[in-house]
């Protein structure tokens, strides 16, 4: 039989989570020789063979991908033999930059979590322990190609047997950039309240009993800092919302496994596998009934958060409190949550009673992501850490009408030149978010890449962290932008913040009207429909304060079709967060005055 060679360009979640030992294992599997390799926003594969052993391992390759792997596309081509004798793994291509090689940060897998649990093994209880299927990654990233060198884990020398894993195509660390053990990797330190050292041999039992005897410990993650405290001790709870400044909202509970997570919440099957996913998470759910959790957790409500352990030392922490844990954002309430050591020392002070720190720096501030699930799948509240910066690709409307018909629609305004695999290598669009509960969106050659959760833009840090995170996007997406599309709110801090990202196009959209054309964008939908957006208030095309609105939905042209009556808002934009103003507005222009003011 005559032997066939084929070139995959496989792009998605493909780098960073042990795709090329992955690919490397399936080609000898399937006796083929070739060679697999990152390149800028993708893995290319070049794979010689028998036709039907190249059919076997496309099957294989789409159904026994590596758990935090996820493919959206597979471009296949033919191409002359090379030749090769043997299947190797090559060097990463630097050239360029894409986003799309940075995967987002991984709950810790079975493997590592048994052999943090095994005392025979060298990593046992070892607070740090990942391998290609799990661990740091977003987070953790200074710029690109994503390699140890880049990260935040080059300022720990790989000790002799981390080195071997790191270099072995067969081992499971084999080009884990985060590869650590106790003798070369990142270590626990524990302060006091006054900043001082606290000298104990086992932190995470110094905090777990602090923890126990309601104290709040200050606990440094992933993507920041945690703020902790016994969720089944009132008292803590109240401590907490208090030093926090957080009168009412609800806060998210860690709890150790899924049977404690059974006896807080009323949990289905699609429920836990959402828990134990690899972006484990924060799930919104039904409470149990007899739950142990303070009344204070989620004051008059009937649902609560909750998430399992995503890394090893949360792990050891909820495995000896033995408790389910308040794990809320290291901060005040709406500033930027705390990253680093003494940042978190000094913005937390007066709230923290203890800190549990290490010396792993976080790159990237990430929050905790926050999903419900809806018609049987995860539905994101707040996309942010083990979803970021994983691209959503975008179902393009097809362009049946006159070209004129889409010219005020920014996601499909695009040009450029042909790239590889015949790709337009499209300028890229920009849409920048509103000022409340901020997130932005980079548009590249069909995929939507977007921001972890910011917050409320009010703040001048939340500010800079808007800044700061879309500089770091647009360097690392390497794009020019066609088109800005802002808000239409004049006072907003993304409008003017349009002016600086310089594009050749900045387009204003109201904001009922982009909730309208993300759901048009998400599904492909391109017919005639009856929008209608109930998100709060948003600045009108008129000048007025829209809210509750009904759009005429004709391809990709959208009219104003009908809306609730004008009244005088109190507060102005105020009331989106006050809103018994609007209730008080409503009252006087359906009463009147006097008769408002009597009610």
């Amino acid at each position: 039989m005559v032997s066939e060679a084929i070139q995959l360009r496989i792009r998605g979640v493909v780098q960073g989570v042990g795709f090329r030992p992955f690919v490397y294992r399936i080609a000898n599997r399937c006796r083929l020789s070739g060679s697999v390799s990152n390149q800028p926003g993708s893995v290319i594969v070049h794979i010689e063979g028998m036709s039907e052993d190249l059919g076997e391992f496309r099957k294989l390759l789409m159904e026994d991908a590596p758990p935090a792997a996820r493919i959206v596309q597979v471009t296949a081509r033919r191409v002359p033999l090379a030749g090769y004798t043997e299947f190797t793994i090559g060097k990463s291509d630097g050239g360029g930059a894409a986003l799309s090689t940075i995967p987002p940060d991984i709950a810790i897998c079975q493997h590592c979590y048994a052999e943090l649990r095994d005392p025979a093994n060298r990593r046992y209880r070892y607070p740090f322990i990942n391998c290609t299927n799990c661990g740091p990654r977003f987070t953790i990233v200074k710029e690109l190609p994503y390699d140890r060198a880049s990260t935040s884990m080059a300022a720990f020398v790989l000790c002799s047997k981390c080195r071997r894993e790191y270099e072995d195509p067969a081992d499971r660390r084999f080009h884990a950039e985060p590869n650590a053990c106790p003798a070369c990797g990142p270590l626990l330190a524990l302060r006091g309240d006054d900043g001082r050292t606290l000298d104990t041999d086992n932190p995470v039992g110094y905090v777990a009993d602090a923890l126990r005897s309601g104290k709040i410990a200050a606990i440094r993650g992933l993507g920041g800092f945690h703020l902790a405290a016994d969720a089944t001790n009132n008292e803590a709870v109240r401590m907490l919302r208090e030093r926090k400044f957080r009168e009412e909202k609800p806060f998210a509970v860690m709890v150790r496994d899924l049977s404690a997570a059974r006896s807080v919440a009323r949990l289905s099957a699609g429920d836990e596998a959402i828990l134990l996913s690899p972006s484990s998470p924060i799930l919104l759910t039904d409470c149990a009934k007899g739950s142990p959790l303070s009344p204070a957790v989620a004051p008059g409500l009937s649902i609560v958060g909750i998430f399992l352990p995503y890394t090893p030392l949360h792990h050891l922490l909820l495995g000896r409190v033995d408790r389910p844990l308040v794990m809320t954002s290291g901060n005040t309430t709406d500033e930027p949550i705390a990253t680093g050591n003494e940042e978190a020392l000094e913005r937390l002070a007066g709230i923290a009673d203890i800190f549990l720190l290490h010396d792993r720096e976080i790159v990237q501030r990430s929050d905790d992501s926050v999903v419900r699930r809806i018609a049987g799948r995860a539905y994101p509240i707040r996309r942010a850490r083990g979803f970021v910066p994983a691209p959503i690709v975008i179902k393009r409307p097809s362009r049946t009408g006159p070209r004129e018909k889409f010219h005020n629609v920014p996601f499909l305004v695009s040009k450029g030149t042909r790239g590889p695999f015949g790709n337009p290598a499209l300028h890229a669009v920009a849409g920048l978010g509103g000022e409340i509960k901020s997130t932005f969106c980079i548009l590249k050659e069909g995929f939507a890449y977007l921001s972890q959760h910011i917050g409320d833009l009010d703040l001048v840090p939340v500010r800079e962290f808007y800044a700061e995170t879309f500089d770091f996007f647009r360097r690392f997406l390497d794009v020019e932008f066609h088109v800005v599309c802002r808000d239409l709110h004049p006072g907003y801090f993304t409008t003017s913040f349009a002016e600086d990202v310089q594009a050749e196009r900045v387009v204003s959209l109201q904001h009922h009207k982009a909730h309208l054309y993300a759901l048009m964008a998400e599904t492909g939908f391109t017919g005639k429909a009856i929008g209608v957006a109930f998100d709060g208030t948003g600045y009108g095309e008129d000048g007025a304060v829209w809210g509750g609105e009904f759009f005429a939905i004709d391809g990709m042209e959208m009219r104003r079709a009908a809306a609730l009556d004008y009244f005088p808002l109190q507060g102005g934009d105020t009331a989106v967060k006050e809103p018994w103003k609007v209730a008080l507005s409503l009252l006087r222009e359906t009463l009147g005055p006097r008769e408002a003011g009597e009610a």
